[in-house]
């Protein structure tokens, strides 16, 4: 999974480039604004957050964890805002380079999240020792996978590299399902569609962040990144996700189509989240607006904040997912029903669901999240975290699944395919600060 050393490695660019920047700026050189009207006076200040968090599975020590994938790449794009130190006051030559330094920093590291999104996916038959290298020889001679080597490709947009697992393990997972296409095709879906689906868990929680009043204006980047992933990502090709993806549904006797993928993606940059980013993203580079983002919602009552509708999608076992949502804020707690439909020929299926978030005391919050599928499965999950720092979160929780859900399909440690139920006693620490 992705190290500590992520962090680090990514911050350790933007060092390189801030100290630069800050000279310059020291010798007082004339710059120029681009302010909006009724905008706020400049050199207000745009903190930033930095947060690592890992949860620990105690039940499945081996299955490599989507919320550790986000929390990380979040992570380390927060280290590289915060070293290119983003300022209201910026002339434009001091913000136009922060910005496509955090810009490009940001899409490698979000190369590297999408590719162990597809080991994520491995991990669930207990699979994870990965190779990384070009799709003509990641069957044959690609190397170990490593960070370094995957951050490094991620600059670069015609990389034909990909992350897989070896023969001799593929032949293993052969054997667990019993050598039957069926099952193996289902879990080739889940393989392919791996990567985009982690980066729309990235994207969920950058919503959160932006729900909870801490996204930066330099959080916007990796916001519109993960936002557009489907519609960036090649249909054709030989190893293509999105293009493999819509073969195996098809052969699986469902149909779907690129076009239908990609409208049902495109749909997600209408959500309320999404907008803000835009507005945001607008606001930081052209004014010098400071504080944090802010989210479209209005108050029809006190104590009652509804913000703007939530469009989600996945790639399921059974085709593309989208999945409305309505934020609602009540006094301090945060509730979000959703309704996640299937859209695919040949099948019929719907999800609704529920998440609450909801603070205790100062020191205490209780977390939960419940799905019901048409199909029958369901997915129960809960956690409780204490705060004994201002600075620190301690959590423990545990989640139930049992049949298939969409829920389980991208969060679970396990599937349906091999197991009908599931269970994980889960472990949290987080550590976070506003510079």
């Amino acid at each position: 999974m992705i190290r500590f050393s992520a962090g680090i490695a990514a911050a350790g660019l933007a060092f390189l480039l801030a100290p630069a920047l800050g000279r310059a700026q020291d010798e007082g050189l004339p710059g120029r604004d681009f302010p909006l009207p009724g905008a706020p006076a400049p050199s207000v200040p745009r903190p930033q957050e930095l947060r690592i968090a890992y949860r620990f599975n105690l039940s499945h020590p081996g299955h490599i964890e989507r919320e550790n994938i986000a929390s990380l790449s979040m992570a380390a794009t927060d280290a590289v805002h915060w070293a290119l130190q983003d300022a209201g006051d910026d002339p434009f030559y001091f913000r136009i380079p922060k910005w496509g330094a955090a810009l490009a920093i940001d899409t490698a590291v979000r190369y590297v999240s999408h590719e162990y999104g597809h080991l994520s996916s491995f991990s669930k038959a207990g699979y994870r020792n990965a190779v990384f290298g070009d799709k003509d020889e990641i069957d044959t001679t690609a190397p170990r996978a490593s960070f370094g080597r995957m951050f490094l490709n991620g600059f670069n947009p015609w990389d034909n590299s990909a992350v897989s697992i070896s023969q001799s393990d593929w032949d293993r997972i052969v054997d667990d399902f019993g050598n039957d296409e069926e099952k193996l095709r289902r879990y080739r879906i889940v393989i392919k569609g791996g990567g985009l689906n982690q980066e729309a868990v990235n994207l969920e929680r950058y919503a959160d962040r932006l729900f909870e009043g801490r996204l930066s204006y330099l959080d916007t980047a990796p916001f519109l990144i993960s936002g557009a992933a489907v519609l960036r990502y090649p249909t054709g090709g030989e190893l293509s996700d999105t293009g493999d993806y819509i073969d195996e549904i098809r052969a699986s006797g469902l149909r779907t189509t690129a076009g239908r993928i990609h409208t049902l993606s495109a749909l997600t940059l209408l959500s309320g989240s999404s907008l803000s980013a835009f507005r945001g993203a607008f606001l930081g580079v052209f004014t010098s607006r400071g504080g944090k983002v802010e989210p479209f919602s209005f108050s029809p009552a006190p104590d009652l904040v509804v913000f703007a509708p939530e469009l989600e999608n996945y790639l399921s076992q059974f085709g593309p997912t989208l999945k409305p949502s309505i934020p609602v804020r009540f006094h301090d707690v945060l509730i979000r029903p959703s309704y996640e439909q299937l859209f695919v020929g040949g099948k019929t299926m719907g999800e609704a669901g529920l998440t609450v978030r909801a603070p205790l005391a100062s020191f205490l919050s209780l977390s939960g999240a419940g799905f019901r599928n048409s199909g029958g499965g369901h997915w129960l999950e809960g956690m409780l975290e204490v705060f004994p720092l201002q600075w620190l979160a301690l959590g423990i929780g545990y989640a139930r699944a049992e049949d298939y859900s969409f829920h389980r399909d991208v969060y679970g440690a396990t599937n349906d395919i091999l197991r009908r139920r599931e269970g994980s006693l889960l472990l949290a620490l987080s550590a976070f600060h506003d510079f």
